[in-house]
């Protein structure tokens, strides 16, 4: 007699699939879905067994974000080995095509606006020194004849010697004015030269700082955004998989999977912030701090039981909606800066190809916030949705698909932060 009892009671907790009823009341989320809720998965081998049960209506979360995990590690292969070597090739294009030609348009310029008139110069002051030459024969030549032939007319003689002598006087001082004038501009060209060659070696010298400083644009800020990213896809297969052994495991986990979301959405805005200010350090580091301040003090208000309960349940969606909308102030900020810039030479990040990309981070994310919320399709038709397409499942895919675009953003903006360089 006590042998049946015993096979009776073995075979009351042997775990199995049931309804909603019949399901631990911490696991009844969603009154809409009707059927596949784990009884008796009291252990973590049975609630990892559980993870190949099609029927569990958890199979679909766990596995989209499992699917999630692996997306996301192909994407830090990727980064890695493609993009990062794409832009490193980019930028070196983008320099060969530019420096040599600035270089030969200068070297042609300089040729062609000192050589040239230089040699004009050196010709003039060739003329100058012949004529002088010339015109001291003649004077001499001329004060001879004169005492030769008007010795009786001494005075004749001085008067004229003096006029000659004061036209002497007068074209010593023309030719010296002529020399002056051309040692002038020869000094003026020479000045000119030394201040393009202390520009250009200038200029030398900041392509060498925007060099290095180019080499210090890093991709850790996209690897930060993928880590988050697997710690959020991460706590959520967690959440899903073991919640079912107990409330205090689900408590647990649950915390573990919002804090997931936190962590998710400060990794996700960094790059954005990171490589939007690269060149104002000071804003890259109060929105930094901001967004970190931010999440960290979500993370702590999903911490207390309160905000768990069902009557909380809107409440929270929307201070998780609302978290990520505030987060995004630093794009926001950039976009702005970059419309009132208009065509004006600056060291902006360039934009127009990441905001795309943005856009549809925030489409899906909200789609699929909005989704989970009205707990739709479900909602329609309760029990059809048990397994796949519910708004858990939905909110999943949502999820993923936001962080294959913010990835492609945040490469976007890591092309462009190489090729545009800090003013210095």
């Amino acid at each position: 007699m006590n042998n049946l009892k015993d096979q009776k009671k073995i075979q009351f907790q042997k775990e199995f699939l049931g309804s909603y009823e019949q399901a631990a009341q911490y696991l009844k989320d969603n009154h809409y879905i009707r059927s596949g809720y784990r009884v008796n998965y009291n252990s973590y081998k049975k609630s990892l067994q559980s993870c190949f049960h099609c029927q569990s209506n958890e199979f679909s979360n766990i596995w989209s974000h499992v699917i999630g995990v692996i997306i996301v590690i192909i994407m830090i292969f990727f980064l890695y080995n493609y993009h990062q070597k794409e832009a490193y090739v980019n930028h070196v294009q983008q320099q060969i095509q530019l420096l040599p030609k600035n270089y030969k348009n200068l070297v042609k310029e300089l040729y062609n606006k000192f050589y040239q008139e230089n040699k004009q110069l050196y010709f003039l002051k060739t003329i100058i020194i012949q004529l002088n030459n010339i015109f001291s024969f003649y004077i001499q030549y001329q004060l001879y004849q004169n005492i030769l032939n008007n010795v009786q007319e001494l005075q004749n003689t001085h008067l004229q010697i003096l006029d000659q002598f004061q036209i002497y006087k007068q074209k010593q001082q023309n030719k010296q004015e002529i020399q002056t004038k051309v040692n002038m501009q020869q000094f003026q060209k020479l000045i000119i030269i030394i201040i393009i060659s202390f520009f250009y070696q200038k200029k030398k010298e900041n392509i060498i700082k925007l060099k290095k400083q180019n080499q210090q644009v890093s991709v850790f800020p996209i690897l930060l955004f993928l880590i988050s990213s697997m710690i959020c896809l991460s706590g959520s297969i967690l959440f899903h998989t073991f919640n079912c052994i107990s409330k205090k495991h689900c408590d647990f986990l649950l915390r573990i999977d919002y804090g997931g979301i936190c962590i998710i959405i400060g990794g996700g805005s960094y790059p954005c912030i990171y490589y939007g200010f690269f060149c104002e350090q000071n804003l890259m580091h109060f929105y930094s701090y901001f967004n970190l301040i931010l999440c960290f003090s979500v993370f702590i208000v999903s911490l207390f039981d309160f905000l768990h309960q069902e009557k909380y349940r809107n409440f929270k969606g929307l201070l998780y909606g609302s978290l990520g909308t505030v987060t995004s102030v630093p794009l926001i900020h950039l976009i702005i800066k970059s419309i009132y810039a208009n065509n004006q030479i600056n060291d902006y990040l360039f934009l127009e190809k990441s905001v795309p990309y943005y856009f549809g981070t925030a489409i899906f994310l909200i789609i699929g916030l909005c989704t989970y919320l009205a707990r739709c399709p479900e909602r329609f038709k309760p029990g059809k949705f048990d397994q796949v397409c519910n708004s858990h499942n939905l909110w999943h895919i949502c999820v993923i698909i936001g962080v294959v675009f913010c990835y492609f953003a945040g490469i976007e903006n890591y092309f462009q932060r190489v090729q545009t360089q800090c003013f210095i």
